[in-house]
């Protein structure tokens, strides 16, 4: 199935019109912000958040970040397999495979339209607190926009890396091409973007939109991931204690609520009637639960959730009409359960209490009627966290990937045990596109092993 997507490209801005075919897939493909039409310009707050909608309907539209995505993610890992096309399962995806093109080239569209939005607004001389808001809003979205490619195609568990991806803060202005930068300088600009929106983004309403709340929980996982384990402990507790999300009761009601869920931070909203996603659909015909998924869910409550008695992913039946399963549902880039086991992981590396990190794993376990656990070593409480985001988050975003390299590269896993298509630590990481590399003339290398 990967090989045979059909690829678009999404009109820069607004993302709302006809959707076309392109040849060239890099991230110079997007229209220069001189190009832009009148009435995609930012000339005042009212034309500010126009652009910063067409943001938000960027990350919703399409298949790529809903769909390919936490699909690729999963099958890189160990809870989705695919049908056809088994290359993301076997861990041997090309330089030349489609679907991660588009999710490339999405990805830094909404950086394109944010950069926009960011150098705009900035100039508008007006007195509405809005301005600094819509500001917070677009750096949330280009600091996870930067964190996705980077977790993809970047060496992001390496702070002394050379490749991360190629960053960028300012609008497209022509088609030249940039080099990569290094791991560190990624993070760097995540983190202050995160900072921004800390301060001046929203107050948490709805999950659909970025918030102060919101980029607290990102920025927790980012440290998370820069090995920051105090900083990043210390602001999942401030999520939790903010009161702004809560834990579902029941972890059937995560899926029942959908982007309307008490616990989740940033999702995609859909309207069944006007904006057919097909995610759920693909999360039952072409991103299947793997066998390895179902045997660790056999003894889980989740599993009357998340497994189907058909065997389909019970987690993405979208809405129903006349007790009839539609198309379309929602994509959870990050909820509450989540945080609670950033927090656990972060308080055991970082060498904080054991009785806090089984807690907050026990919190999670005990809104889905599973039983505490009780290990108190530390590569106990590692792997139990490790397990526990596999039964709360499996066949749902692909975290399990992530935190199999994360934990390879920490020595806590041997990688090859439990994904035996692991052979090289140059499989951790996929392939930059290769036209990206190709219409760079060579500026963007390509990274290890392709």
């Amino acid at each position: 199935m990967n090989n045979t997507v059909k690829k678009y490209i999404v009109a820069v801005v607004l993302g709302l019109s006809t959707l076309t075919a392109c040849n060239l897939v890099d991230v110079t493909d997007i229209d220069p912000v001189n190009q832009l039409a009148d009435d995609q310009a930012i000339t005042n707050i009212s034309s500010a958040e126009k652009v910063l909608a067409g943001a938000y309907g960027q990350v919703r539209g399409g298949l790529e970040l809903i769909v390919y995505s936490p699909g690729s993610a999963a099958q890189l890992g160990l809870t989705f397999v695919g049908v056809g096309d088994n290359s993301f399962v076997n861990n041997s995806v090309v330089a030349e495979d489609n679907t991660l093109s588009l999710i490339y080239v999405r990805w830094y569209k909404i950086i394109n339209i944010t950069n926009h939005i960011i150098e705009k607004t900035e100039k508008l001389d007006v007195e509405n607190p809005r301005k600094e808001e819509i500001i917070g809003e677009a750096k949330f979205l280009r600091a996870l926009s930067h964190f996705y490619l980077l977790r993809f195609w970047g060496q992001f568990y390496n702070m002394d890396s050379e490749y991360g991806i190629v960053r960028r803060d300012k609008p497209v202005a022509d088609a030249s091409a940039l080099p990569r930068n290094t791991v560190k300088e990624c993070y760097d600009l995540i983190l202050s973007d995160l900072d921004y929106a800390i301060a001046k983004a929203p107050e948490f309403k709805r999950a659909v939109y970025a918030s102060k709340t919101t980029a607290m929980a990102l920025k927790a996982k980012v440290q998370l991931y820069t090995k920051q384990y105090q900083e990043a402990s210390n602001l999942t507790k401030a999520v939790i204690a903010s009161g702004k999300v809560k834990l579902e009761t029941s972890f059937a009601d995560v899926f029942k609520n959908k982007h309307n869920s008490i616990e989740a931070l940033f999702a995609t909203p859909f309207d069944e009637k006007n904006e057919r996603n097909n995610k759920a659909f693909m999360y039952r015909s072409s991103f299947l639960m793997s066998d390895y998924y179902k045997s660790i869910m056999a003894s889980d409550t989740r599993k009357s959730v998340a497994i189907t008695s058909t065997g389909r992913n019970g987690k993405f039946l979208g809405a129903t009409v006349n007790n009839q399963p539609l198309t379309a549902d929602t994509e959870y880039f990050l909820r509450l359960a989540e945080v609670y086991l950033i927090q656990a992981e972060a308080l055991v590396r970082s060498g904080g209490s054991f009785v806090e990190a089984r807690s907050a794993i026990n919190a999670v376990r005990k809104r889905a009627g599973m039983p505490d656990i009780t290990v108190d070593t530390k590569a106990g409480l590692l792997d139990a966290i490790r397990v526990e985001k596999l039964h709360e988050l499996g066949a749902e975003s692909g975290e399990e990937w992530f935190d199999m390299i994360r934990y390879a590269v920490e020595g806590d896993i041997n990688i090859e045990t439990i994904k035996p298509t692991i052979k090289s630590a140059a499989q951790y990481i996929m392939p930059i596109p290769y036209n990206t590399v190709r219409a760079s003339q060579g500026l963007v290398k390509q990274n290890p092993g392709y």
